[in-house]
Parts: structure tokens; sequence; C-alpha cells
């Protein structure tokens, strides 16, 4: 029988919506040197996630992220493959490219691309911080994007993170999300062009998100619950 935990551990498939998040063990920060902690996650994030993936929104917390992102089509996770240095493939990109296109396994694909996300901050981390031991919890959330309605609860949920945390009382106030960079429309690592094309035109997407922020300081909430509460997600993330 389906547990509830499942909605948020789907299977990753090729041109799907998912909106992923994961948090530190123990409620440790994320980021300590402020900057330059965050550059570079952001960094490790373009390194081994681009190839694959479309990365739509993010933001960066103090202890958790959040991102959406669509995988990519498979004849295009075939070429960000075989466009790398043959002695640089991991075992599982090196399985991938000799199975038969039918049994090619995306999940699998797309799940270590995380986690050599997280082990390769988590190793960096340890050195600068001098600590040891996990610093992401071990099994990340995915939440598979069921329609266009979804797509953008999700997208505003993101961005709008930092306000239901109290960090800021606008999204435009918060460097580590794709709010401004979207706004922006340059089209670097992260889609900004494609997200405001969800919407249509740009006034759009921020009128979408006046209509939330008003949303949130209009009514009073209680701990644990969301002013968008039709987006699945961990209770405090």
């Amino acid at each position: 029988m389906r547990t509830e935990s499942c909605k948020f551990l789907a299977r990753f498939y090729p041109e799907a919506y998912y909106h992923v998040y994961n948090r530190t063990n123990n409620k440790e920060k994320l980021f300590k040197l402020d900057e330059l902690d965050q550059v570079r996650f952001v960094n490790q994030l373009d390194k081994y996630l681009s190839p694959f993936v479309e990365i739509f929104c993010f933001c960066l917390m103090q202890n958790h992220f959040h991102l959406l992102i669509k995988i990519k089509k498979l004849r295009e996770l075939n070429r960000s493959i075989l466009l790398k240095d043959r002695g640089l493939w991991s075992k599982c990109e090196r399985d991938f490219i000799i199975q038969y296109v039918e049994n090619q396994d995306v999940h699998k694909l797309i799940s270590q691309s995380f986690n050599s996300v997280f082990n390769s901050y988590t190793k960096s981390s340890n050195f600068i911080w001098s600590r040891k031991g996990n610093l992401f919890n071990h099994q990340f959330k995915r939440v598979r994007v069921k329609s266009p309605g979804h797509l953008l609860d999700v997208v505003e949920y993101i961005n709008l993170n930092p306000v239901k945390h109290g960090l800021v009382s606008h999204p435009k106030d918060y460097p580590w999300s794709s709010y401004n960079m979207i706004l922006s429309g340059v089209n670097s690592w992260l889609e900004g062009p494609k997200v405001l094309s969800l919407y249509g035109s740009k006034e759009r997407f921020e009128e979408r998100h006046e209509i939330l922020l008003w949303r949130h300081k209009s009514v009073k909430t209680t701990p644990g619950v969301d002013f968008q509460s039709n987006v699945p997600h961990m209770t405090s993330s």
C-alpha cells in the first residue's frame, strides 16, 4: 500500500518537473561563511545537475534548500554524458550509456547527480569548517509536479519561502532565491525566461507573487499552517 512518505520520494522521469528539497542533519547551518558558502553550493548545483536537468527555481535557506527542476529529454541526457571525457564518467554514467534506451535508468542517474552535489559540498564544508560526518539528510525529498497550476504554485512557494520563514517581507530583498534572477530575464544556469513564459509576462509573474504576499500579511496564520497549503512540503520547510 502506498504510504504518505511515498509522495515525497517520487521517481525521476524524462521531461517531468519536480520540487526537490533537503535539509541538514540536526538543523545544522547549511551556510556558515555567508556568500562564500552559497556560491560554493550553487557551483555544485551547476556542475552536477545542469548537464541533466533544467533548474527553474531555487531558494537557499539556513538549514535547507528548495529546487524546481525539469529533467531533460532522454537524448539530451545521453548527449551530456557523451560530451564528457570518458575518463571522467562515473560508474552510473557509464552504466547509463551502455544500457539499451528502453532500459536506461533515469531515476538512478538523476539521484546520483544529487548525491554528488551533497557529497561534494559536504566534503568541502568538512574541510573548511573543520567538521566531520554527513551534512545532509540521507534521503532527499522530491515531489512530481502534476499540473500547470501545481507548477506555478511550486514556483511561488519556493520564491516566497524566505517570507514564510520571516527572513524578509518581500522576496526581492532575499539574495539567495530565484525571484530577482527570474525578473532580470538573464538566461544563465537558471531558466528564468522559461519561468516567465509560464506566466505569459513579467507583470503577471509579479502580480501572482504580490497576491500571495498580501494573503500572507492579511491572514493570521498559526505555526505549521501555510499560506500555500496546496503545495506538498515538509512542515518546517
